[in-house]
């Protein structure tokens, strides 16, 4: 059985990261009900705990036009933050992968895998990895996660109708719940959905504001037994769009995901499909998002879906239909002359050494193209009066030879000649005639030394240089670029410097230069008054600032990460339209000009962490704007008295700032929108009362904050609380955080503890037993408890509550008893726990589907046979003395015993049909294992240190799983 997980559980707990082993864990479920929504949240929530991280997304689709390599060069650059590497084979990328990795603690996400030989590209083994890596596996297939190192599967679920209406309503009405009279008719339009996320936010954005008639027609229409309602809401979003919108959502859904949206915009522009528009329309309708780095994102559903259209525009003939995306097909109508000019774009990807060489004659009749993709091919003849509605080329691998004619592109608005071995010498910079260009992209054109000479393209607007690494020199024409708005050129680690007269380009409205060996920005730049964005993180060489930087009147963002600058100028002041500055680990800075004060209308998020900076200026109270103040790992000693003028800000973040300590100013209490409260691992002694009054705060995290005594009454609104205190004397009175859904609390080593008058009730079990802690947050869904004076440990929840707790982990050597588990738990974990001999009964979990006991005193686990989903026990050095029902936990998966010297014996184990892995070792008193014959799902057997080693039946059975895996492919 699998274990259930609903989309709204998305904390990260699923794949355990305190576990010490590396871990993989799949996920699965129909395409649209929200896997990869689910992961990426999980993704980067627990990047930041990991050596190297790797989000592989959508593999099924990019193995369409990629190889296994290209994604295995992926994993390698994402892990080791570095430029990618070229791996010669599959078999060379995994021997890499699997010796490269052995000590690196990892994050990686393999999303839409649907072939068991594309996961052992990326992760054959767990062994390839260090430990407590974590491996992340979504697909719509569940057999293929039937393998020994998936330790545990989900499936997402399809939406309950409750959680359905709330995010319909969201969409369709802008609230939680449905408009008044229109809750039947919610209802009805909701149930056809099937649960699905994606069909509900795009039906629920196409009625918005529409009139019950629409309503209703609407609702008939899915209603028709014929048609896949699905696939009909879908389809209906569509059909009510122009035909613009129509054409640029064919576009995205056939070439464009994952692109930056500015560069089809000039395509789209010249084409007369008014881009601004479109994309406001179906952002609206939600069949388009646009990612956190401006690029397109569409649903797998609604890319099919905007295929099957193009594929029903004449299913019989490749060559009438508007778009071509299928390699095959595309390569079949070009070599057969079968196009025509219903033909708007095609997409060629061939590999290195194919017959990829394309003369005029099969171009001839496409006199509408407008897109053309060309990887790795080549054009040869003279194409005079060919190509002539071109707007973007992406050629990408082109041939350092250049053996076309007469190649005038004159309305081609976009060149993309990526990853091409093209130098300034290339003569197609000559030969093709190119008077419109808009956009030149030459991102990892590594044998290219110095730019060409740009004179030819006066219109230029984008220029991407991104990841040359031999890049020495840009031609000086570059300052001539009078329409340049965006320059790119990151990963030019050999370039050392900017043309001194870049100031020329008095429209650049976007520099990036981060991981560049450039050592100083060119005095001129302060002529660019339209410029908005400086990125130059990681540009180790530079040492200054320019104090002509202040004059640059539209800079809204300066990203100066990791540089080696030791102070900032106190022009900084003059940028009246900034509003981020990111100086993180800076480390030569020590302190911020009193200037910065005066950017107070204007700078919404500073980051200073990991700079030496040891107290803030006094003007930080002018930045009245403020909504993020990040200075984690600084030397910042106490915040400024005055944090409470900054009232609008929403996230502090501070932890790891060791220096900092004593109280936190009484009067945040002024700061009425502040979300997020960061303190854990700093010397803060004490929280003010008036902290209660924080409505909006929701994130609190004080873990561990060793020098804290006690804790205020806290905001009711809190949906995070973290903390732990070495000398927290008191136990914080907690129980009015009724919102509260992760709670971790604990100490080491504390001071006697007692309980707060306050939460004495002569009505209450306090009165009977004051050791009680009792755990009533009804939204809660991660517990964790660590606290040495916690005896006695309640779940009470009313009658009228659901309770929503997913995880229990309980850590205490002085914890004797637990009581109330409730049975929507699905991960209980005891650590520790040297008083507790007895656990409540268990039967009741019946969603329960990881059972944990560490170094803990329990003798008996009563109503072990009810956990009817138990997918993984573990037990280590703990007195248990029998496991009375083992044999009923069919869905049993992993089994680990270890140091259990009470443990007489197992009962027949051959009903764990499911159990993939068990190990058993150091349980002296365990002679032999029955029922092994039976397991045939078993991979892996471990026995050790014990007399059931040398059973005959254990031999056997290890026998059979080596054969097993000999002769399995």
């Amino acid at each position: 059985m699998m274990t259930r997980l609903d989309i709204d559980y998305s904390n990260g707990q699923a794949i355990e990261v305190r576990r010490n082993e590396a871990r993989m864990v799949g996920i699965h479920g129909i395409g649209g009900i929200g896997k990869t929504t689910l992961v990426k949240l999980i993704y980067n929530q627990l990047c930041p705990l990991f050596e190297g991280c790797s989000y592989l997304g959508n593999i099924r689709e990019i193995l369409k036009t990629e190889s296994l390599e290209h994604l295995q060069s992926q994993l390698v650059s994402d892990l080791l933050k570095q430029e990618p590497i070229g791996l010669g084979s599959l078999e060379e990328g995994i021997y890499y992968i699997k010796h490269r990795f052995r000590s690196m603690r990892v994050l990686i996400v393999l999303d839409d895998v649907d072939e068991r030989n594309h996961l052992k590209a990326f992760a054959g083994k767990l062994s390839w990895f260090g430990s407590r890596s974590r491996i992340i596996v979504t697909t719509r297939n569940a057999d293929l996660l039937n393998i020994p190192d998936v330790v545990v599967t989900y499936e997402v679920e399809p939406m309950e109708i409750d959680q359905s209406i709330r995010l319909f309503s969201l969409h369709a009405f802008g609230g939680s719940s449905p408009n008044k009279g229109y809750d039947d008719l919610s209802r009805d339009i909701v149930s056809t959905t099937r649960g699905l996320p994606l069909a509900i936010e795009v039906l629920g954005s196409f009625l918005y504001r529409k009139t019950k008639e629409i309503w209703r027609a609407t609702l008939h229409e899915l209603k028709k037994e014929t048609v896949d309602s699905v696939q009909q809401v879908l389809m209906t979003s569509y059909e009510s769009l122009d035909q613009g919108t129509k054409d640029i959502f064919l576009d995205i859904a056939c070439y464009f995901i994952g692109k930056d949206k500015r560069i089809p915009f000039y395509m789209w522009e010249d084409c007369g499909f008014y881009p601004c528009t479109g994309i406001e329309s179906l952002l609206l309708t939600s069949l388009v998002k646009i990612g956190e780095n401006n690029e397109l994102l569409m649903y797998d559903l609604l890319r099919d879906l905007g295929r099957e259209i193009v594929s029903k525009e004449d299913p019989a003939n490749h060559g009438r239909r508007s778009r071509l995306w299928n390699h095959e097909e595309a390569c079949d109508t070009l070599r057969s002359k079968k196009g025509t000019k219903r033909v708007q774009a095609i997409r060629l990807k061939f590999a290195n050494g194919s017959n990829n060489c394309f003369t005029r004659e099969e171009f001839q009749r496409l006199s509408k193209m407008r897109f053309l993709k060309l990887d790795k091919a080549n054009i040869r003849g003279d194409f005079t009066n060919l190509l002539s509605n071109l707007r973007w080329l992406d050629w990408q691998g082109c041939p350092t030879t250049f053996e076309a004619v007469n190649l005038h592109l004159k309305k081609l608005a976009i060149l993309d000649l990526s990853w091409s071995k093209v130098t300034q010498d290339w003569e197609g910079w000559s030969q093709i005639k190119m008077p419109r260009l808009k956009v030149l992209n030459l991102t990892g054109c590594n044998e290219m030394l110095i730019t060409p000479n740009f004179s030819g393209y006066p219109l230029l607007e984008m220029l991407i240089l991104e990841g040359c690494f031999q890049l020495v020199k840009i031609d000086p024409s570059i300052c001539h670029l009078r329409s340049l708005v965006s320059l790119n050129l990151k990963s030019c680690s050999n370039l050392s410097m900017l043309p001194p007269d870049i100031g020329k380009m008095e429209a650049l409205q976007e520099l990036l230069m981060d991981g560049t060996s450039i050592q100083e920005i060119p005095v001129s730049i302060a002529r660019m008054k339209k410029l908005k964005t400086i990125s130059a993180s990681n540009c180790y060489s530079l040492t200054y600032l320019p104090k002509s930087i202040g004059y640059i009147d539209a800079l809204s963002m300066l990203l100066l990460d990791n540089v080696k600058i030791p102070e900032l100028p106190n022009s900084i002041g003059s940028l009246m339209k900034l509003k981020r500055l990111s100086l993180r680990d800076c480390r030569g800075i020590q302190k911020l000009p009193e200037s910065i004060g005066k950017l107070g209308c204007s700078l919404l998020e500073l980051d200073i962490s990991g700079t030496l900076i040891s107290e803030l200026p006094d003007s930080m109270k002018n930045l009245r704007l403020l909504r993020v103040l990040k200075m984690e790992r600084c030397h910042v000693r106490q915040f400024p008295s005055a944090i409470g003028r900054l009232r609008k800000l929403e996230e502090i973040h501070a932890s790891r700032c060791r220096s900092l300590e004593g109280s936190i100013p009484s009067n945040i209490w002024n700061l009425q929108v502040l979300k997020t409260l960061i303190l854990g691992y700093s010397g803060v002694s004490s929280l003010p009362s008036s902290i209660q009054s924080l409505s909006r705060l929701r994130t609190l995290d004080l873990l561990p904050c060793d020098k804290l005594e006690m804790l205020p009454m806290l905001p009711s609104s809190l949906t995070c609380l973290r903390v732990s205190s070495k000398k927290m004397s008191i136990i914080p009175d907690i129980q009015n955080l009724v919102e509260l859904e992760v709670l971790s609390f604990g100490n080491e080593n504390p001071k006697e503890l007692t309980v707060p008058p306050a939460a004495i009730d002569a009505r209450s079990t306090w009165t009977k037993q004051q050791s009680l802690w009792p755990v009533r947050f009804p939204k809660l869904k991660s517990l964790e408890l660590f606290h040495s004076k916690i005896i006695n440990l309640g779940f009470e929840y009313g009658s009228a509550c659901v309770p929503q707790l997913k995880k229990v982990a309980l850590t205490g050597t002085n914890l004797q008893g637990v009581s109330g588990l409730p049975s929507s738990l699905s991960v209980l974990s005891f650590q520790a726990c040297l008083s507790l001999k007895s656990l409540p009964s268990v039967h009741n979990l019946i969603y329960l589907s990881e059972l944990e006991l560490l170094n803990s005193a329990v003798q008996v686990i009563k109503g072990l046979g009810g956990l009817t989903s138990l997918e993984i026990l573990v037990i280590s050095n703990c007195w248990i003395e029998h496991l009375d029902g083992l044999s009923k936990l069919r869905s049993l998966k992993r089994l680990s015993l270890r140091n259990c010297n009470s443990l007489n014996n197992l009962p027949d184990v051959s009903d764990l049909t499911m159990l993939k892995v068990l190990e058993i070792h150091r349980c002296r008193l365990i002679h032999d294992i029955e029922g092994l014959e039976g397991l045939t799902s078993l991979e892996e057997l471990h026995v050790s240190k014990c007399k059931a080693k040398r059973s005959s039946r254990v031999r056997q059975a290890q026998e059979r799983i080596r054969r097993r895996l000999r002769t399995s492919p």
